[in-house]
């Protein structure tokens, strides 16, 4: 699964492995820059699952760079010669995230529509103590696709069992 390391969410942000892949179009997804000019570059698997690692705080400093980022994910950035390819499924792996505030659940409600409407299941996965408590307080994890691990988000953005909402 190809998977983009974001580190707090600022642009010191780093990517780690992003693997290669192709949609389900057969088109290649990997080295697509997604977030513009913040060096984060991010694949798909052969299946169509974009997964990004987020860690640190998503807050009001952070939602915008958070929100640009998914919403060119979800959108598939551009592909060389041609059309954006949308991935099948974005997945969030939350484990790295201490703390999210309002804007922060703004920029996940935002990405949620957006996948949707581009056909693509955003879902996230492995949520930690301030993070899961939050999102069951305001009932987003009624709302958005929540699995417990990586796995079992990208069996949930394919379509299989185990997503929230």
């Amino acid at each position: 699964m190809a998977v983009a390391d974001v580190d707090g969410m600022h642009n010191q942000g780093t990517v780690d492995d992003v693997g290669t892949g192709r949609d389900p179009a057969g088109q290649d997804l990997a080295g697509q820059d997604l977030a513009g000019q913040d060096g984060l570059t991010l694949g798909g698997d052969a299946e169509g699952v974009v997964c990004l690692a987020l860690r640190g705080d998503i807050d009001l400093d952070t939602a915008d760079h958070l929100k640009s980022t998914l919403l060119r994910a979800v959108r598939g950035g551009d592909a060389a010669g041609g059309p954006p390819v949308a991935p099948v499924a974005l997945v969030l792996d939350l484990s790295g995230v201490s703390h999210l505030d309002s804007a922060g659940f703004a920029a996940l409600v935002d990405a949620h529509r957006a996948a949707t409407e581009a056909g693509c299941r955003l879902v996230l996965c492995c949520l930690q103590g301030q993070v899961a408590r939050a999102l069951r307080i305001t009932n987003l994890d009624r709302y958005l696709h929540i699995a417990p691990s990586v796995a079992e988000a990208r069996a949930a953005g394919l379509g299989g069992a185990g997503s929230a909402a």
